[in-house]
């Protein structure tokens, strides 16, 4: 018979700590629990340190142990179970989500969660910022102020817009502390029922909610790690932790003794309870210790210990608390508790140990459980019973099965930030990098173009971040559409650079030549960012007719002009460029009447032969044959033509390599 479908709420508690397992069977009715059976075992090697597990197979092996004995003494098949995550691997940041709503007539829904996400964000990058070699994902956030226009509010939902603010403080996990629980239980045939922090679930039964109005520490001193939570005002305002616990001891007597440390950790336990042990070392030398030598001895171990802990203290309370309760294996060595009260300058009735007699609601068979190491098994089953057995879940995001704790209410963004996936770039879509560059010395920004956003579907349907998920819900993102590239030719950024003038009724450009970043371009070249632009002008008449202005009669616009003028400056007025420039030879000719001129190349040539050809014109431009660039192409009017056609008076020819 399976123990989770008997009648009743009854829970299998695991605590798997540093040093030892210890399982629960528990039957919780009317928030009173009732330990049906337990069992603890103690690892045979040192297979987890400092509440992490480095020997799978080991641990699973004392697991294993612990759940047939329960299974036993239960009479029923064991296949869930809840646990903690030890609070070692939490990482704790806050961060704030700002934005000025001042032409929002009312905050809704959606502009709340704009903040919180904003406010996440920003605990993302900071705790990157932290540990950015170790893989971690936001197991959770709570929103601990909200303010409308500096004033502190409790909820920013339909209030009027303005400048609204919202501060959360966001959990993270290292993926390696889940991964590897859900190994040893999936060894064991064993599936998660419930998962939570252990400083969470000591602080469940140990400080019950109605005395959370004081400011109280619990320590919980396991064998690896010190875990702290503190409360006030009725929540729980902080969790830490000290990487220094009950093994420091056992290691300082081990050294000490020259005894290996399972020896030692049974010299600590005996000595505690019976003021008095004997040991043999690895020399085979036996030796009595008496509790004030073991005292005298494990001192800097305390001090260690203790000094970490009431500075952890300080920081997450500000100041020392009104009292604080010990708990956890670690917590019976009676120097650390006295430490603690002078550290804290407290009497030493304020700093008290926690065990099964100051708890309410607790009844336990057994005068084998009574000690502060209990209070942890037991506030696992309370947690998973007070969450109604889903305060973690798994859900498949984009196909990839995720796990996420839940203390209260997961949504669609929680499951997206777990996953890694850029809430942002879903919501606004992805944007494409400007195009920046400089032409002339003006700097110009082509704004790049947005894409679409995303779509979000849960279980096939669209839906919102809000959105609630439940277990093995299935989550498909369909990314924002990446839009086009911001792409431009040369030849498009110069057309408003283009200037012409008609040259003996000839349309002739005036820009001369073009470099991109101080090199010679193409018109067809596509520009990249942070280019720059540099245009060459034809500025004067002499350059624009190629010939000696002496022999020339020039008329610029109607006036007639003696000298050489300038007729372009980018840094001038552009509505100075002449419109229309004529110009012709002052000599006379002999056969006067028959001279023809015609436009090769942009420039103007005058030729005086009866029936002149394109030869002729050629002769005349002086175009350069000495290193030849392909095949010479020759157009008369837009047509193909040949050296011996004969040409006309306002023919326009192009010579050219192709």
């Amino acid at each position: 018979m399976d123990i989770n479908n008997s009648q009743g709420n009854t829970i299998f508690a695991l605590d798997i700590g540093t040093r030892t397992v210890i399982g629960l069977i528990c039957q919780i009715e009317n928030e009173k629990i009732k330990v049906l059976a337990h069992h603890m075992a103690v690892h045979k090697d040192r297979a987890m340190k400092d509440g992490q597990i480095h020997n799978i197979p080991k641990v699973a092996e004392v697991v294993k142990e612990v759940k047939e004995v329960l299974e036993k003494k239960v009479g029923r098949k064991l296949t869930k179970v809840a646990i903690a995550a030890a609070g070692r691997a939490l990482r704790t940041v806050k961060g704030k989500g700002y934005r000025n709503f001042k032409d929002i007539p009312l905050l809704s829904k959606k502009h709340v969660q704009e903040l919180e996400i904003q406010g996440l964000l920003n605990c993302k990058k900071e705790i990157k910022e932290k540990f950015p070699q170790e893989p971690l994902y936001c197991v959770g956030y709570s929103v601990l102020n909200t303010k409308i226009n500096g004033y502190n509010i409790e909820f920013l939902e339909g209030q009027k817009g303005g400048e609204a603010e919202v501060e959360i403080i966001a959990t993270f996990l290292p993926n390696i502390v889940v991964d590897s629980l859900f190994e040893v239980l999936k060894r064991v045939n064993l599936s998660i029922q419930s998962l939570t922090l252990e400083p969470i679930a000591a602080i469940e039964v140990a400080i019950p909610q109605k005395l959370r109005m004081l400011n109280l520490a619990l320590v919980d001193i396991g064998a690896g790690t010190s875990d702290i939570a503190i409360s006030k005002g009725g929540v729980v305002i902080g969790y830490g932790m000290v990487q220094k616990a009950g093994d420091k001891i056992t290691e300082i007597l081990a050294e000490k003794y020259l005894i290996d440390f399972a020896t030692a950790e049974s010299l600590k336990i005996t000595i505690c309870n019976k003021k008095r042990a004997s040991i043999t070392d690895i020399l085979g030398i036996k030796r009595e210790i008496t509790y004030e030598e073991f005292l005298e001895v494990i001192k800097p171990g305390v001090e260690e210990i203790t000094e970490e802990i009431v500075a952890e203290i300080m920081t997450l309370n500000g100041k020392a608390p009104s009292a604080v309760f010990c708990v956890g294996g670690g917590s019976q060595v009676e120097i650390i508790r006295q430490k603690l009260a002078e550290k804290l300058n407290l009497p030493l009735e304020r700093v008290a140990i926690r065990t099964r007699e100051n708890l309410e609601n607790v009844k336990i068979n057994s005068r084998k459980l009574s000690g502060p190491e209990i209070i942890t098994p037991l506030g696992i089953a309370a947690v998973a019973n007070k969450n109604n057995f889903h305060n973690f879940l798994k859900v498949k995001v984009n196909g990839e099965e995720i796990a996420i704790f839940n203390p209260k209410r997961v949504n669609v963004a929680q499951c997206l930030f777990a996953a890694g996936i850029k809430v942002e770039e879903i919501l606004k879509g992805i944007k494409q990098e400007d195009l920046v560059y400089t032409i002339m010395g003006e700097k110009v920004v082509i704004p790049g173009s947005k894409g679409y956003p995303g779509q979000i579907y849960l279980n096939g349907q669209q839906t919102t971040l809000e959105h609630e998920v439940l277990e093995g819900d299935n989550i498909q993102v369909v990314l924002p559409q990446n839009p086009p590239k911001v792409k431009i030719t040369l030849q498009e950024v110069l057309k408003p650079y283009n200037h012409y003038v008609n040259l003996n009724g000839v349309k002739v450009a005036l820009l001369k030549g073009v470099k991109v970043n101080g090199k010679a371009a193409q018109l067809q070249y596509v520009l990249q960012n942070n280019d720059h632009i540099e245009i060459e002008y034809i500025n004067s008449l002499t350059e624009l007719i190629s010939q000696p202005l002496e022999n020339l009669d020039i008329y610029v616009d109607g006036e007639k002009i003696k000298e050489d003028i300038e007729i372009f400056n980018l840094q001038k007025n552009l509505l100075n460029i002449p419109k229309d420039i004529v110009f012709k030879e002052k000599r006379v000719k002999e056969n006067q009447g028959k001279e023809i001129s015609v436009v090769a190349n942009g420039k103007v040539i005058y030729l005086d032969k009866e029936k002149p050809l394109v030869v002729d014109v050629f002769d005349k431009l002086n175009f350069d044959i000495t290193q030849p660039k392909g095949m010479l192409r020759i157009k008369k009017n837009g047509l193909d033509a040949g050296f011996a056609d004969e040409v006309k008076s306002g023919d326009n020819l192009e010579f050219y390599w192709e």
